[in-house]
């Protein structure tokens, strides 16, 4: 985008760890944050912030140079009346904030992940922000980082042949940090057709109870499970707490696979003829394509992309549909679980089962 003065107001509703505080983090990317982002974006200024109490709404305010703080959201969108929300409270608020900002006039919003807490939840809350024209970017962050956007572009090109599997591995909660997985596999393979999975409540949870029945309200919890795709690929997926950062992509086609994940895991293989046997192919590594001159953050892109969206329409890299597709899937897994690990076929009926994440 070309250099102009910033246009878009900007407010943010709840101030951790992704509002703002991970650009505290000396060793992370920067920005890493929806605060950071707008302060990077020219187009963007940040005029307010939100939180449940004052103390902490101050203390984001004077961290990022914002110029009014509050412990009422409501309060602040109703006086603010800013162009743009972003949306950092735990899923169970994300739709308040939404009903309110669409009474306020908003005209975007960028919200965490995951979109709500049931299906009844997440279609309330597209439904607003398409009958209200709110353009609406949801952080699945993968959707605007090179190396997955790479990724895509070799499955849609055929690069790997058909494809055929996806194994993944990722520690945390199957919604909290499944959701970015989830919407990373449907983007890649398409819909998902049936799960079969074991979940539970994970054992470090401070909701876990003698009592607590994987798939009730209690809270996010730990799975394994099989997705069979529409496509014919299918999913397995090991998401269990772990003792250590886990998210890995092991994608398999026809004609070649890929890895991707943290800590720089980013390897190609293709289907060559083989140097040991005769009428044999074996996968031979080959270079992954390099991110372009000059590749841009993938906050700044998606604040970026969003303001593009305000002024010019269209959609963003991440719509309130496609985190609809992702929580319905693990929303799938914690029914399927709850059922002794029966296939549950999508679309999921029960719209009102709801599990409570971050």
């Amino acid at each position: 985008m070309t250099a102009r003065a910033a246009t878009i107001r900007a407010a943010i509703v709840g101030c951790g760890r992704m509002a703002g505080w991970l650009e505290e983090d000396s060793r992370r990317g920067h920005p890493s944050t929806h605060a950071g982002a707008y302060q990077a974006v020219e187009a963007t200024r940040l005029v307010a912030c939100a939180s449940r109490t004052m103390e902490s709404a101050q203390r984001f305010a004077t961290r990022f140079d914002i110029p009014a703080a509050y412990d009422d959201f409501e309060r602040m969108l109703d006086e603010q009346r800013p162009d743009v929300v972003s949306i950092c409270t735990p899923a169970s608020v994300r739709l308040d904030v939404v009903r309110a900002a669409a009474a306020c006039g908003v005209r975007g919003i960028f919200c965490e992940k995951a979109l709500a807490t049931s299906l009844a939840e997440a279609d309330e809350l597209v439904a607003l922000c398409r009958t209200h024209g709110i353009a609406v970017a949801v952080n699945h962050s993968r959707r605007w980082c090179w190396d997955f956007r790479t990724l895509k572009g070799l499955v849609d090109d055929g690069r790997l042949g058909a494809l055929q599997s996806v194994r993944g591995a990722f520690g945390g909660r199957v919604i909290h940090t499944g959701t970015h997985f989830f919407d990373a596999l449907l983007w890649l393979a398409g819909p998902a057709e049936w799960v079969s999975a074991a979940t539970w409540p994970h054992a470090e949870a401070a909701w876990a109870r003698a009592d607590a029945v994987p798939g009730d309200e209690n809270g996010d919890g730990d799975s394994v499970a099989t997705i069979k795709m529409a496509s014919g690929a299918y999913a397995h997926v090991d998401a269990v707490g772990k003792d250590y950062f886990l998210f890995e992509l092991d994608v398999l086609g026809s004609q070649g696979r890929v890895r991707i994940g943290n800590n720089g895991v980013l390897e190609l293989f293709e289907s060559a003829e083989s140097p040991h046997y005769d009428g044999f192919f074996e996968l031979r590594r080959a270079a992954f394509p390099s991110p372009p001159p000059g590749e841009t953050n993938p906050y700044v892109l998606a604040v970026e992309e969003l303001v593009d969206v305000i002024e010019h329409g269209g959609d963003s890299s991440s719509t309130p549909e496609d985190a609809r597709a992702a929580l319905e899937l693990a929303l799938a897994m914690f029914e399927s679980g709850r059922r002794g690990g029966d296939r549950v076929t999508l679309p999921l009926a029960d719209r009102a089962f709801c599990i409570v994440s971050k």
